[in-house]
């Protein structure tokens, strides 16, 4: 049981496209310095040197919302997310749009209703709970190392402020 090749899709820069429940398009996206982003006019011509004197990148971006728009999701070009949402959607095949379905219900159950600029979803969250873990034990390390060098440093005056004290009364003597 053979499926047809139906032609391939292509996902349009700027327009959405409905794919179930949900809206899909490229969208060109302006991360700042600061890791802010914002999604731009996708006709606008923007030029090197205004990015430049701005601090900002530009990158292409794919933008899946709920129809409402109550909610969306951004994946930049340089995730592999980006590439395997494209070609589930341009592939065009019964098989391919049961998994970005299943993909997109998913990312809208994962993610928190708003708008912002999410990676690889889940494994991204993943990580970055597994580093902020690791920056927290590691600023506790921290904590107690300065802790017991004070403690050290402490000592240290305590035994320094004894010698005195045996010297001043040496001297007495």
């Amino acid at each position: 049981m053979e499926e047809e090749k139906k032609e391939k899709r292509v996902m349009p820069l700027g327009t959405y496209t409905r794919f179930g429940n949900f809206k899909i398009k490229r969208v060109k996206l302006l991360i700042s310095d600061k890791g802010t982003a914002r999604e731009e006019n996708a006709n606008a011509k923007i030029t090197p040197k205004y990015l430049e004197k701005n601090g900002l990148s530009e990158i292409e971006a794919v933008k899946i919302a709920c129809l409402e728009e109550l909610w969306c999701v951004r994946i930049p070009q340089n995730r592999i997310m980006y590439r395997f949402i494209i070609d589930l959607f341009e592939e065009n095949t019964k098989d391919c749009d049961e998994i970005l379905s299943t993909l997109l219900c998913n990312m809208g159950n994962v993610t928190s209703v708003g708008d912002g600029l999410y990676h690889d979803i889940v494994i991204h969250a993943a990580r970055a709970y597994m580093n902020r873990k690791d920056e927290i034990s590691s600023k506790e390390d921290k904590e107690k190392e300065k802790q017991e060098m004070s403690n050290k440093e402490f000592e240290q005056m305590v035994l320094a402020d004894e010698l005195r004290e045996k010297l001043k009364e040496e001297k007495a003597n």
